[in-house]
């Protein structure tokens, strides 16, 4: 640093001062994004709690002897049918082979869904039930079509696992929009930036001429008071 002229050391200080721009601007479209995510994760968990709220109940009258396994299990199923969350929200739930129990399409119903996979190949029906099996419940992020359309998108499902009836169930949500709003957002901060940077660097440049202005007119007169 000792060896930069002063107009070297206020470049310097430009380009680390554009740098922490970038750096904060970056982080804060990244920060808004998580928010967002996290806003949506914590949504999804409320909703599998209830329906997981609704099974516990039915098992509990169950072992009261209020009603039969059977009888629970269907009730709790035709309830857990009818819930709808948003425009596309719904439930699913699978036994322990894999046998779909609930979800809102007729063919979809009694079918095995381990070999379920997204246009990326990933079994995340599989994957989903693993995590829940050990851990009791699970985020799983996959890509999936809206209804009526054949491009996947990309979505987020919570699940949760039921040891005493050995059911897996889980909800989902498109995330789509929180990538858009996060690009929107990485415009709006680069907009902000061009227009603070931009000042800022012309008010460098003006400084910079004027420091060299100042230096060489005190080093003339210095010429002058020598000779």
């Amino acid at each position: 640093m000792k060896n930069l002229s002063v107009g070297k050391r206020l470049w310097l200080i430009l380009g680390l001062m554009w740098l922490g721009l970038l750096m904060l601007g970056a982080w804060s479209a990244w920060n808004t994004r998580n928010v967002m995510l996290n806003e949506r994760k914590a949504t999804l968990k409320t909703d599998v709690e209830i329906a997981e709220s609704l099974i516990k109940d039915y098992a509990a009258q169950v072992g009261r002897g209020e009603l039969t396994l059977e009888d629970a299990q269907k009730q709790a199923k035709a309830r857990i049918s009818a819930m709808r969350f948003g425009a596309e929200g719904y439930f699913t739930a699978f036994d322990q082979n894999f046998i779909c129990l609930i979800n809102p399409n007729p063919k979809t119903l009694g079918s095995n869904m381990k070999g379920s996979k997204d246009a990326d190949g990933k079994f995340y029906v599989q994957e989903m039930t693993q995590l829940a099996h050990i851990k009791g419940d699970a985020f799983i992020a996959y890509s999936f079509p809206h209804h009526n359309e054949t491009i996947p998108r990309p979505r987020i499902a919570y699940a949760k696992y039921f040891e005493p009836w050995a059911w897996t169930y889980y909800t989902s949500v498109f995330v789509e929009d929180i990538d858009a709003d996060f690009f929107k957002a990485l415009g709006r901060m680069a907009m902000y930036l061009a227009l603070i940077g931009g000042a800022l660097t012309a008010l460098t440049v003006l400084v910079i001429r004027s420091v060299k202005r100042s230096l060489g007119g005190e080093a003339a007169y210095a010429s002058e008071i020598a000779a």
